[in-house]
């Protein structure tokens, strides 16, 4: 996943607010987590899509935005 984001999305780097993301930002932990910044949508209680590799398919995220091992992108 990461060799694609790289080749064909902008790199954001790490990002600390949300205020810096847009819908549509992806976030990824190598080899360990994806997830997608959403923006507010009624009903969805978070910010953020998410999955885990090989545990379950996309649900609300609760992770926090930070961390030196998550990539942001934005489609370009």
């Amino acid at each position: 996943q990461q060799e694609w984001l790289d080749a064909n999305w902008q790199k954001l780097g790490t990002i600390t607010s949300t205020a810096d993301l847009q819908p549509g930002d992806v976030a990824i932990r190598p080899s360990k987590h994806t997830w997608m910044f959403v923006g507010t949508i009624p009903g969805f209680n978070s910010q953020f899509a998410s999955a885990s590799l090989n545990e379950r398919s996309a649900m609300a995220g609760r992770e926090g935005i930070g961390g030196s091992d998550i990539v942001w992108y934005r489609k370009k």
